[in-house]
Parts: C-alpha cells; structure tokens; sequence
C-alpha cells in the first residue's frame, strides 16, 4: 500500500524525512513516514492521531514495516496476526485504555517494545523474539509477564509500576544488564537471574522475593 492510500484512508496527514533520516528519527517525529526505493513504507509515526481500533487493519497490513509508533492513541485492543519479518521498534505506549495485546505470531526482528502508561494485564511473548533488546512496559496493570522463547540479545527491562506476580523468563540472559522491577510488583522467584552473569543494575524494591541465593 502507498503513502497516499494509508493517509486517505485514515484520513491525516504525514511529512516524509529526507533519506539521511534514521528509523530512530521516525519514531520520536509524529506525523512522520519513510519509504524504500520502491515506494513501500517502512517508517511510520502515527503517535497523537486519536486513532481507534479499526484503524489497526489498515496499518497492521503494511509487511514491510521497520519502525511504527502509535503511542498516545485511543487504541484498546491489538492482535498481531499477520507477519511483520522486518519490524525493529514498536512504540505502543500511552494508548491510556490498552488493555489487550496479543502476539498470534512472533516479530523476529523486534528489538525495541515500548508499551508504557498502558492498561495491559497480560503480556506474553511467543517464541521468536530473539533479536529483542528492550522491553518498556512500566505503568500497566500487569499481573503476569512471561517470555517463552530464548531472547540471547535482552539487554533491558522496565516493568516497574505493574501488580505482577507471574514472572517467567528465559534461563539465558547473557546480556541484560538492567531490570526494574520496583513499585507494586509481587515477584517472588528470581531463579532466573543465575542465567544473567552480566546484570548491573537490578531494582526489586517492595517485591516478595524469599531467596536472594540467585543473586550470589
């Protein structure tokens, strides 16, 4: 689909960056595109557009996506059902009454989540996600958090500010070196951590954690 068609369709206007423009610059420049030598986007930056639901079918469609922003939308529910095999940021925070979101199919070049000031309860990512560096998912209302594949490059994480209690993690974490967990969370087995040799800073203030042997 081209430029033109998704603006027509969600009815807003966008500004293309020049080509010396980064995917980075994308996502922190709303009302923002980018696209490849043959016209297709890759870079979209819908942030702030009181976008709904149904907005999602027209955007989820666009395959050959690297950065997409929709933070601080009206968005509640989000299913990724279709492949996005070149997806590296996703920013989906501020979307105030997000309660739902659902991954039917994994993001293999994922490396950067952003799903702060949500509403979320459950958030489980399936198998291959291994290129995933950063998770940023405080302020929610998560009281289960699982990954269930290997992540070999998460380096970190931000769940403060959740009410969680399930808490499952691969048993590799060769490369994260921050997680939060402060603020309302009710983690108890950290088990996990022997697998993260390399962690530097580790934040379980208020949790309900018994043995601290992992930390040894």
């Amino acid at each position: 689909m081209q430029i033109i068609e998704i603006t027509k369709a969600l009815r807003i206007k966008l500004e293309e960056l020049s080509e010396v423009e980064t995917l980075d610059s994308i996502m922190t420049s709303p009302g923002s595109y980018s696209v490849n030598e043959t016209g297709e986007v890759i870079g979209l930056n819908l942030s702030e557009n009181a976008l709904r639901n149904d907005a999602l079918e027209i955007i989820l469609d666009l395959s050959q996506l690297q950065a997409l922003n929709l933070g601080k939308n009206d968005l509640t529910k989000v299913f990724f059902t279709k492949e996005m095999p070149d997806l590296k940021y996703l920013d989906l925070s501020e979307n105030e009454n997000l309660h739902t979101l659902s991954f039917g199919i994994a993001l293999p070049s994922l490396e950067k989540l952003q799903l702060s000031n949500c509403q979320l309860k459950d958030l489980t990512l399936p198998a291959g996600f291994e290129k995933l560096k950063n998770v940023e998912a405080e302020q929610n209302e998560l009281t289960r958090f699982s990954i269930s594949g290997n992540t070999p490059e998460l380096t970190l994480m931000d769940l403060s500010n959740n009410k969680i209690t399930t808490f499952e993690l691969p048993r590799q974490l060769p490369k994260l070196t921050i997680l939060v967990l402060k603020g309302g969370n009710q983690v108890s087995d950290i088990g996990f951590l022997q697998g993260a040799p390399n962690l530097e800073t580790l934040n379980l203030h208020g949790n309900a954690v018994t043995d601290i042997n992992p930390l040894r």
